[in-house]
Protein backbone atom coordinates (compact mmCIF):
# COMPACT_ATOMS: atom_id res chain seq x y z
CA UNK A 1 0.00 0.00 0.00
CA UNK A 2 2.83 2.36 0.85
CA UNK A 3 4.52 1.76 -2.51
CA UNK A 4 1.24 2.39 -4.34
CA UNK A 5 0.61 5.60 -2.41
CA UNK A 6 4.19 6.80 -3.01
CA UNK A 7 3.91 6.03 -6.74
CA UNK A 8 0.58 7.85 -6.97
CA UNK A 9 1.80 10.93 -5.08
CA UNK A 10 5.10 11.03 -7.00
CA UNK A 11 3.29 10.79 -10.31
CA UNK A 12 0.70 13.40 -9.29
CA UNK A 13 3.41 15.86 -8.22
CA UNK A 14 5.34 15.27 -11.46
CA UNK A 15 2.21 15.77 -13.59
CA UNK A 16 1.12 18.97 -11.77
CA UNK A 17 4.63 20.45 -11.84
CA UNK A 18 5.11 19.61 -15.50
CA UNK A 19 1.71 21.17 -16.40
CA UNK A 20 2.89 24.35 -14.61
CA UNK A 21 6.21 24.19 -16.51
CA UNK A 22 8.13 23.39 -13.33
CA UNK A 23 10.11 20.40 -12.05
CA UNK A 24 12.52 18.01 -13.75
CA UNK A 25 10.31 17.32 -16.79
CA UNK A 26 9.39 20.94 -17.60
CA UNK A 27 12.00 21.67 -20.24
CA UNK A 28 13.11 18.10 -20.89
CA UNK A 29 13.77 17.10 -24.43
CA UNK A 30 14.19 13.41 -23.69
CA UNK A 31 13.36 10.30 -25.62
CA UNK A 32 9.73 11.21 -26.18
CA UNK A 33 10.37 14.89 -26.86
CA UNK A 34 7.35 16.47 -25.18
CA UNK A 35 7.51 17.06 -21.36
CA UNK A 36 3.95 15.79 -20.93
CA UNK A 37 4.83 12.55 -22.68
CA UNK A 38 7.97 12.19 -20.53
CA UNK A 39 5.97 12.51 -17.30
CA UNK A 40 3.33 10.12 -18.65
CA UNK A 41 6.09 7.50 -19.19
CA UNK A 42 7.49 8.27 -15.74
CA UNK A 43 4.18 7.54 -13.95
CA UNK A 44 3.84 3.89 -15.08
CA UNK A 45 7.57 3.32 -14.55
CA UNK A 46 7.40 4.45 -10.92
CA UNK A 47 4.17 2.44 -10.40
CA UNK A 48 5.80 -0.71 -11.81
CA UNK A 49 8.85 -0.16 -9.63
CA UNK A 50 6.62 0.07 -6.56
CA UNK A 51 4.76 -3.06 -7.61
CA UNK A 52 8.01 -4.95 -8.12
CA UNK A 53 9.23 -3.91 -4.67
CA UNK A 54 5.93 -5.02 -3.12
CA UNK A 55 6.11 -8.43 -4.83
CA UNK A 56 9.73 -8.96 -3.72
CA UNK A 57 8.87 -7.94 -0.16
CA UNK A 58 5.89 -10.33 -0.06
CA UNK A 59 8.14 -13.14 -1.32
CA UNK A 60 10.67 -12.35 1.39
CA UNK A 61 8.00 -12.38 4.10
CA UNK A 62 6.68 -15.73 2.86
CA UNK A 63 10.18 -17.22 2.77
CA UNK A 64 10.90 -16.03 6.32
CA UNK A 65 7.61 -17.48 7.55
CA UNK A 66 8.21 -20.81 5.77
CA UNK A 67 11.80 -20.93 7.00
CA UNK A 68 10.69 -20.37 10.59
CA UNK A 69 8.10 -23.15 10.32
CA UNK A 70 10.66 -25.52 8.79
CA UNK A 71 13.18 -24.68 11.53
CA UNK A 72 10.59 -25.34 14.25
CA UNK A 73 9.70 -28.74 12.75
CA UNK A 74 13.37 -29.69 12.32
CA UNK A 75 14.29 -28.65 15.85
CA UNK A 76 11.31 -30.53 17.29
CA UNK A 77 12.23 -33.71 15.40
CA UNK A 78 15.88 -33.46 16.47
CA UNK A 79 14.92 -32.87 20.10
CA UNK A 80 12.30 -35.63 20.21
CA UNK A 81 14.90 -38.22 19.22
CA UNK A 82 17.68 -37.01 21.55
CA UNK A 83 19.81 -35.95 18.60
CA UNK A 84 22.20 -33.12 17.94
CA UNK A 85 22.66 -31.98 14.34
CA UNK A 86 25.83 -30.12 13.44
CA UNK A 87 27.20 -28.14 10.55
CA UNK A 88 30.99 -27.82 10.59
CA UNK A 89 32.89 -25.34 8.41
CA UNK A 90 36.43 -26.82 8.19
CA UNK A 91 38.27 -23.67 6.97
CA UNK A 92 37.11 -21.68 10.02
CA UNK A 93 36.53 -24.68 12.34
CA UNK A 94 33.19 -23.13 13.32
CA UNK A 95 30.47 -25.60 14.26
CA UNK A 96 26.76 -24.85 14.59
CA UNK A 97 24.67 -27.21 16.68
CA UNK A 98 20.93 -27.81 16.50
CA UNK A 99 19.23 -29.72 19.27
CA UNK A 100 19.16 -29.51 23.02
CA UNK A 101 22.88 -29.72 23.78
CA UNK A 102 22.18 -28.29 27.23
CA UNK A 103 19.96 -31.25 28.12
CA UNK A 104 22.04 -33.91 26.36
CA UNK A 105 25.58 -32.72 27.15
CA UNK A 106 25.07 -30.24 29.95
CA UNK A 107 26.52 -27.46 27.80
CA UNK A 108 24.47 -24.92 25.81
CA UNK A 109 24.96 -24.93 22.03
CA UNK A 110 26.22 -21.33 22.14
CA UNK A 111 29.14 -22.48 24.29
CA UNK A 112 30.28 -24.87 21.55
CA UNK A 113 31.03 -22.50 18.65
CA UNK A 114 34.22 -24.22 17.43
CA UNK A 115 35.13 -27.81 16.61
CA UNK A 116 37.75 -27.63 19.40
CA UNK A 117 34.93 -26.99 21.89
CA UNK A 118 33.12 -30.11 20.67
CA UNK A 119 36.33 -32.16 20.80
CA UNK A 120 36.95 -30.94 24.36
CA UNK A 121 33.77 -32.82 25.35
CA UNK A 122 35.05 -36.06 23.81
CA UNK A 123 36.46 -38.46 26.39
CA UNK A 124 40.26 -38.11 26.56
CA UNK A 125 40.79 -41.75 25.45
CA UNK A 126 38.82 -41.16 22.21
CA UNK A 127 39.78 -37.55 21.50
CA UNK A 128 42.78 -38.14 19.21
CA UNK A 129 40.91 -40.72 17.13
CA UNK A 130 37.84 -38.47 16.81
CA UNK A 131 40.01 -35.48 15.85
CA UNK A 132 41.63 -37.59 13.12
CA UNK A 133 38.19 -38.76 11.95
CA UNK A 134 36.96 -35.16 11.58
CA UNK A 135 40.11 -34.28 9.61
CA UNK A 136 39.56 -37.29 7.31
CA UNK A 137 35.95 -36.31 6.66
CA UNK A 138 37.13 -33.22 4.79
CA UNK A 139 38.42 -35.46 2.00
CA UNK A 140 35.03 -37.16 1.56
CA UNK A 141 32.76 -36.71 -1.44
CA UNK A 142 29.31 -37.13 0.06
CA UNK A 143 29.53 -40.72 1.17
CA UNK A 144 28.27 -41.37 4.70
CA UNK A 145 30.79 -41.69 7.51
CA UNK A 146 29.71 -43.17 10.83
CA UNK A 147 31.65 -43.50 14.05
CA UNK A 148 30.97 -43.89 17.74
CA UNK A 149 32.88 -42.37 20.61
CA UNK A 150 32.53 -41.49 24.25
CA UNK A 151 31.90 -37.99 25.51
CA UNK A 152 31.85 -36.44 28.95
CA UNK A 153 28.87 -34.36 29.95
CA UNK A 154 29.39 -31.18 31.95
CA UNK A 155 28.64 -33.17 35.11
CA UNK A 156 31.34 -35.73 34.19
CA UNK A 157 28.84 -38.42 33.17
CA UNK A 158 30.03 -40.74 30.41
CA UNK A 159 27.91 -40.50 27.24
CA UNK A 160 27.92 -42.57 24.06
CA UNK A 161 27.84 -40.58 20.83
CA UNK A 162 26.88 -42.22 17.52
CA UNK A 163 28.02 -39.73 14.87
CA UNK A 164 26.94 -39.95 11.21
CA UNK A 165 28.26 -37.30 8.85
CA UNK A 166 28.53 -36.35 5.19
CA UNK A 167 30.62 -33.85 3.30
CA UNK A 168 28.69 -31.29 1.27
CA UNK A 169 30.49 -29.96 -1.78
CA UNK A 170 29.35 -27.05 -3.95
CA UNK A 171 28.78 -27.08 -7.72
CA UNK A 172 32.53 -26.74 -8.34
CA UNK A 173 33.38 -29.68 -6.10
CA UNK A 174 34.78 -27.36 -3.44
CA UNK A 175 34.19 -28.24 0.20
CA UNK A 176 31.14 -26.40 1.54
CA UNK A 177 30.42 -27.99 4.92
CA UNK A 178 30.45 -31.24 6.84
CA UNK A 179 27.02 -31.99 8.29
CA UNK A 180 26.16 -34.66 10.78
CA UNK A 181 23.70 -36.10 13.25
CA UNK A 182 24.82 -37.35 16.66
CA UNK A 183 22.69 -39.56 18.86
CA UNK A 184 23.62 -39.09 22.52
CA UNK A 185 22.77 -41.64 25.17
CA UNK A 186 24.04 -42.26 28.66
CA UNK A 187 26.46 -45.14 29.12
CA UNK A 188 24.91 -47.80 31.29
CA UNK A 189 26.84 -48.11 34.52
CA UNK A 190 27.87 -51.64 35.53
CA UNK A 191 26.50 -52.70 38.91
Amino acid sequence: RGATLAAFLGSLIAIVNTAQHEGPFADAQGLLGDPEHEVQAFAPAIALTGLLIAVLDAGKRNAIRDGGAWQARFSAAIGAHRLIAYEWDPPTNRIVLTGDAKELLGVASERIPMLADWLALVDSEDREEVTTRFDERVRGHGEPDATSYLMRGADGALLEASDEARVIRDHDGELHRVVGIVRIKPVAQAS
